[in-house]
């Protein structure tokens, strides 16, 4: 694959010069391997082809991924498939790079995009709106401004214009035939609003709704966000309820509670439904953590067993202590514990390594680790009864980092690197004497 100066001047040479060319610099990438003549080959001209003379798409100043949707769109007798309310026969398919956001300006884009292009005239000459009565459909911003010109491009929730740091992008959302500008945040924390493969539930409802809804720090309508306890009437929209109440979303969770019930019975509650996403356990012997895993029976109270609970964002993987007041706030919290410094095994020991996987980085680990009296770093153990040759081993390094250096220094470090990777490689003290 060649561009510029080069493929012009390629261009004038025979196909076997071409050929010659290109399995040259194979074979100087590949010099340890043989690499063979090709028993057939196809060079293209693009830049003589007189159907595309060596051009193709890009995305100019002011156009953003959407506008492949609108290239990609087939078309009815009157609507574009995009913004349609009803069920229409398609008539115009289109294909080509120009139609897809995942491969653009590539041969292989142009070929996928055929593909699917088929596939819709063969399986979907009928096109039916997704539109139902809890479904919105993300339109294209391109399409929202061109249908409504005079539309102010303010958010319906929070009155606020574009793209926020807080409330998130501003979408133009779609059902039936009437359409609504929300930013992303302030539309997915409204209680009634669900998210799901992409699929946007009931936020034409909650815009409705918010409309006879006052904050009750700016006053402004359009304040979904109510507090969770059953009997308080404070409602607020996204940063107002951060600034007036101290709650993160991303690290709290959506079930919003205002300041006066944050330090309530509720809290417990909260504390509990976070209780199968993160726990720690503090004993005399060291410490013991079970990552995004249950922790079922050994969860139970035992003598000389002091618990310390933790909320888990599992699609973020940042750890945060629960949301106490100053004056509630338990002992030993982060700083004692995930500060718990790790020390570093002798370089002379025999060891060995391992490899501990998941699938996903949101897939729970199910397993755990522990910290002896010495401060050493004791190896992983299956939760689910799978032996491990970690178990019970002094570990040695992580992902070839070590143990008890300064990348390494502590238990918030382990964490860390469990919640970065799907594989884990793990190198272990060997000799049973260590």
């Amino acid at each position: 694959l060649i561009s510029g100066k080069e493929a012009a001047l390629a261009e004038q040479n025979s196909d076997e010069e071409v050929v010659k060319r290109v399995v040259k610099t194979l074979r100087h990438i590949f010099s340890s391997k043989d690499v063979p003549d090709p028993t057939a080959f196809k060079v293209t001209r693009w830049g003589s082809d007189p159907f595309s003379r060596g051009s193709y798409t890009f995305l100019p100043p002011g156009a953003t991924d959407q506008d492949y949707a609108i290239l990609q769109s087939p078309v009815a007798g009157t609507h574009l498939g995009l913004t349609m309310s009803s069920t229409e026969t398609m008539r115009l398919f289109f294909a080509g790079e120009h139609t897809t956001s995942l491969h653009p300006s590539m041969a292989h884009g142009a070929l996928l995009s055929g593909r699917r292009a088929a596939m819709e005239i063969l399986g979907n000459i009928e096109c039916t709106s997704v539109n139902s009565d809890t479904i919105d459909t993300v339109i294209p911003m391109s399409i929202f401004r061109s249908m409504n010109p005079n539309a102010t491009l303010n958010c319906a929730l929070c009155h606020l214009p574009g793209n926020q740091k807080k409330q998130g992008q501003l979408f133009a959302f779609q059902r039936n035939s009437k359409q609504v500008l929300v930013h992303s945040k302030c539309a997915e924390l409204s209680p009634e609003v669900q998210v799901r493969n992409g699929d946007w539930k009931n936020v034409m409802k909650a815009v409705t709704r918010g409309r006879s809804i006052s904050c009750s720090k700016c006053g402004k309508p359009g304040a979904n966000i109510g507090c969770s306890h059953t009997e308080c009437i404070h409602t607020y929209h996204v940063a107002c309820a951060e600034q007036a109440t101290g709650w993160n979303f991303e690290r709290d969770g959506k079930r919003f509670l205002c300041w006066t019930h944050q330090d309530e019975q509720t809290r417990e509650a909260d504390a509990k439904a976070t209780w199968d996403q993160a726990e720690y356990i503090l004993k005399s012997d060291g410490l013991k953590h079970n990552l995004f895993s249950f922790p079922g029976d050994e969860g139970s109270d035992k003598e000389g067993t002091d618990r310390r609970s933790f909320a888990e964002s599992a699609t973020r993987g940042k750890i945060a202590a629960e949301k106490h007041s100053e004056d509630h706030r338990p002992e030993s919290l982060s700083d004692s514990v995930l500060g718990l410094p790790l020390e570093t095994v002798a370089e002379t020991v025999e060891t060995a390594s391992t490899v501990i996987s998941r699938s996903e980085l949101n897939d729970p680990w199910n397993m755990s680790f522990s910290v002896d009296e010495r401060h050493y770093l004791l190896g992983f153990m299956d939760k689910e009864g799978k032996q491990l040759p970690t178990e019970g081993k002094i570990v040695v390094s992580i992902n070839e980092v070590r143990v008890g250096s300064k990348e390494l220094a502590n238990i918030q470090m382990v964490l860390d690197i469990m919640r970065t990777f799907t594989q884990l490689k793990v190198e272990f003290v060997t000799n049973a004497k260590s």
